[in-house]
This record gives structure tokens, C-alpha cells and sequence, in this order.
């Protein structure tokens, strides 16, 4: 069997290896040009700062919120029962330990970059089971490039103490959740949204510091005290503190002789520029963060139709965000507690539903349209589409059959059905035929004779043409009978086929 050479199989381009890669001693430092420029030694805080702008948090409360109201299920990896037990373990584990809580913490990844929990397991029922993850500051953890048994470059995590805050200290296995976005390049820090947050951020603060310098000093005029020449000092600060009481008092009190005059600021434009500045950077944060604008701020163009396109993008979002967190979970914590506790069974596989939910109103109409070419949806669609409580309404009961009742009133023969072989849908016409068949004795020589014609006839025409001749031989008494009955099946019919339609 033919191997690849030895140079194939290895890796070259490491990060260890790339002059382009700035490391600390075997450390490996963030790829991100805003920490490296802006940070000033605050590290990944920098970001934290950024929660504090409103538009900022709220978009990023808004994505966050997109995932952790989904639903969340457990599938075994196949049809064996090992795997069945596996998934139910797993589930039961994820539900004891809070799915909603631990996605919230590793969703931290999304603005950093990283995200970081620390797992505590306990025994319980002959298991050992995750029974707390507990958010921790990645600025506490470092990553190395070293290479594994076969000789390949990997970056375990270790963490930075009090006696290695430098190279710091190999971790445990199974102890740390790390969830990255934007990793790229090898770069186990991955690369956030922060990175791209903080120059809209930022632009939009030095303007808003302008606009409210501008307004400070347009908005309300200038005090401005004159005081003879000569004045001693100690009135010259009786006429100062007279003057910054303007500001905030009604009334102010000051020496004889001195004037206070209010100089009105002059200026040419407005402030909506500053306004548009903040708007804009607004505008650039949700597009960062949701990858739209409509659902932050509605303007002139909001329509049926954008709505729907942004609600697609959302969507979009959600789902990526539900397969990178999936992706994590089941590469790590799912995989750990299957190897823990059963080894050799295949693990499950945990997912969000991100899926869109039904339109019931569109959902109805067309229901309603089915039932009218003939089909009805089971109990099981109903509870899939409409949820649970619903019942089916009873049945009225069925009409007592006249046509039977009046046959016994008038003394005449009840009606019999022949029995025929199944053939194509029936209609009111055959079940019409059916009953006058069934008024008729069956060894009847006028019947036998009606019966004759039809087999032998060629057309409907031709029976038209001879059953006038074979009437005429029938008895008076027999033809008003039967005439009398077809008449009055005819009738209930009609009233039957009336009642259908309205």
C-alpha cells in the first residue's frame, strides 16, 4: 500500500515558524490590529467597554436572544440502542446543567472572539456528569504552539497564575470549554466582532462629545460682569461668584457699580450634523451585528417587502450562530460525557431548531382548501401545526332514513340494494338507480325485461325508443306504483343534493 512521503504528511506553515507572528517567548498574541493599536494594555476589556454603548448592547441582546429562545433537541447518532441511551443520557445531563445558561456564556465568543467556561463534574447515579460551567476572563488563559505525538503543531490552553503569569499552566483535560468565532489562519483567539465595533464606536462618541460641547456652549448664553476700575479683589469675586450663579439661580446679588451683561452666541449652521454622524454609526453597528437595519430603526423606506428580506437575513444569522455553537458542543462537552460514561458508544448529536414557525392563517386556508378537494390533515399534523388542545367536534348524527320510513307509511315494499362488485366513484345518479333496482322484485318479468334491454342495447336512445313498448304491456296498477316511488326517491335526491350545497 502505497504511504506519503514524510513531508506531505507533516505540517510546514505553523505559526511557529511565520515571521509575521508576533510571539511571547512560546506564547501566541491575539491577531487583532484594534488591540494591538487601541488597547493600551487593557486586552480584551476593550471590548467590554463597548457593551456600554446602547446600540451596541442592544443589537448584540437582540442576536443573543435569536438563539437562547430556541428550542433545543438530542439525536442519537443511529438506530442502535447504545446510541438511544447515550442521546437520553446527554440530555438529561444538558438539562440538569442549564443548555440556555452555558450557551449565554460561550455566546461571549460573538464580541471577543473566545469564549472560555470552566466545567466542575461531580459523580451522581453511577455517572460522572458536568454539574456546573462557570464563565472565566480569557484574558486569564494563554495558548502555546506545540506539537502533538504525531508531530503536529497544536495550541493547548493553559492558564496564567500567580507563580507562571507568564508561560502559565497546562490544564486538565475536560475542563475547559473554548468557543471561538473568526478563527482564522491557526489563530486559536479568534477574531470577533469587537475588532470591527470599535471605530463606529468610537466616531460615534467624539461626536456626540462635540454635539454636547456644542450645545453647552450655543444653547444657553455667556454671562459677562464689568466692574469699575480700581474694584479691590474681594469684590471682583463677589462679581465672579455672581456670575457662575447664573447658571443655576433665579436671581443673583451683586455690588453697587458692577454691570452683568448675557452674550447671546452667534453661529451660521445647526447641530444635525452631529445628529446624522450618530445615526450613521448607529446604522454601521446594526449592520455589523444583525447584518441589517430594520428591526433597530424603521425609516422612510419600511415596507412589507424589506421586512421580509431582513427577517431572511436574521434568520441567516441565527442559524450560523445555532451550527458554530452546536459544532463546539459536540466536538467537546457532548463527545466528553459519552466518553466518561460509556466509552465506545457513538455520541449524539445536540441542535437548535432555528426554524421559522407557520404562518396558522396561511396554514388554515390551506387546510381548508384540501378539505374541499378531499383531503383532511391527521391528528398528528393538527398537533404539529396548531399545537397541542385541540379535539375533534363531535358528529351530528346521521338522518333517520325516509326514504325506508315512508315506504312503510304507504305500505310498499322496503327498498333493497343490490350487491355489487367494487367499481369507480359513485354519484347521486347510481345510488338513484340502485334504489329503484332494489323497488323492483328482481325475478320480475317487467324487470327482467328492462334488464334485457339495457344489455343488448347500442345507445341511450335505443332504451329511450323501446321502453315506451315494454311499459305499455306493464299493468296500470304496477306502473303508477312504481312511477309513485321513482318520484318520490327523485325528490328526496334533490333535497339531499340542495342541502350539500348550501
Amino acid at each position: 500500500m502505497a504511504r506519503a512521503p514524510a513531508d506531505l504528511r507533516r505540517e510546514i506553515a505553523t505559526i511557529d515558524t511565520d515571521p509575521n507572528r508576533m510571539l511571547f517567548g512560546q506564547r501566541i498574541l491575539p491577531e487583532d490590529a484594534t488591540l494591538a493599536t487601541r488597547g493600551a494594555g487593557k486586552g480584551l476589556w476593550l471590548y467590554d467597554e463597548l457593551e456600554r454603548d446602547g446600540q451596541v448592547f442592544a443589537t448584540l441582546q437582540t442576536r443573543r436572544l435569536a438563539l437562547l429562545g430556541r428550542r433545543w433537541e438530542v439525536d442519537p447518532a443511529d438506530d442502535s440502542p447504545a446510541a438511544a441511551r447515550a442521546a437520553e443520557m446527554v440530555g438529561a445531563a444538558l438539562s440538569s446543567l442549564g443548555v440556555e445558561r452555558l450557551a449565554e456564556a460561550l455566546f461571549d465568543a460573538l464580541l471577543k472572539g473566545l469564549a472560555i467556561v470552566e466545567l466542575i463534574w461531580e459523580p451522581a447515579d453511577g455517572l460522572v456528569l458536568p454539574v456546573a460551567a462557570k464563565a472565566r476572563d480569557p484574558r486569564r488563559f494563554a495558548f502555546r504552539a506545540e506539537p502533538d505525538s504525531r508531530g503536529r503543531i497544536g495550541y493547548p490552553l493553559r492558564l496564567l497564575t500567580r507563580t507562571q503569569p507568564l508561560e502559565g499552566e497546562p490544564v486538565p483535560e475536560r475542563k475547559f470549554l473554548i468557543h471561538r468565532v473568526g478563527a482564522r489562519y491557526d489563530n486559536p483567539w479568534g477574531l470577533g466582532l469587537g475588532h470591527r465595533l470599535f471605530w463606529p464606536v468610537f466616531f460615534k462618541r467624539q461626536g456626540v462629545a462635540f454635539w454636547l460641547s456644542g450645545l453647552e456652549k450655543f444653547g444657553q448664553p455667556t454671562a459677562l460682569g464689568r466692574y469699575p476700575n480700581g474694584t479691590p479683589e474681594t469684590e471682583q469675586k463677589k462679581l465672579l461668584a455672581a456670575l457662575q450663579a447664573i447658571a443655576t439661580d433665579a436671581g443673583v446679588a451683586v455690588p453697587e457699580g458692577m454691570v452683568i451683561e448675557l452674550l447671546e452666541a452667534k453661529r451660521s449652521g445647526t447641530f444635525d450634523a452631529y445628529e446624522g454622524l450618530a445615526r450613521y454609526m448607529d446604522e454601521d453597528i446594526a449592520k455589523m451585528i444583525l447584518g441589517q437595519t430594520l428591526t433597530t430603526q424603521v425609516g422612510a423606506s419600511g415596507s412589507r417587502a424589506l421586512g421580509d428580506v431582513h427577517n431572511a437575513v436574521r434568520l441567516e444569522i441565527t442559524k450560523g450562530d445555532a451550527d458554530l455553537l452546536s459544532a463546539t458542543l459536540n466536538e467537546t462537552l457532548v463527545r466528553w460525557i459519552v466518553e466518561v460514561n460509556m466509552p465506545g458508544a457513538p455520541p449524539p448529536r445536540l441542535w437548535w431548531d432555528v426554524s421559522e414557525p407557520d404562518d396558522l392563517s396561511a396554514a388554515s386556508e390551506r387546510d381548508e382548501r384540501l378539505l374541499r378537494i378531499g383531503y383532511r390533515p391527521s391528528a398528528q399534523r393538527i398537533a404539529d401545526v396548531y399545537g397541542e388542545g385541540y379535539e375533534p367536534v363531535a358528529q351530528p348524527a346521521p338522518p333517520p332514513n325516509d326514504l325506508a320510513r315512508l315506504f312503510a307509511e304507504r305500505g310498499l315494499p322496503a327498498a333493497r340494494r343490490r350487491t355489487m362488485p367494487p367499481a369507480a366513484p359513485r354519484d347521486a345518479a347510481d345510488e338513484l338507480a340502485d334504489q329503484l333496482a332494489g323497488m323492483l322484485d328482481g325475478e320480475d318479468p317487467l324487470f327482467r325485461a328492462i334488464e334485457a334491454l339495457v344489455a343488448r342495447a347500442g345507445s341511450l336512445q335505443e332504451v329511450a325508443d323501446q321502453l315506451a313498448g315494454i311499459l305499455g304491456e306493464a299493468r296500470d296498477e304496477r306502473l303508477a306504483e312504481l312511477m309513485a316511488q321513482a318520484l318520490i326517491v327523485a325528490n328526496l335526491t334533490g333535497r339531499a343534493d340542495l342541502a350539500d350545497d348550501v
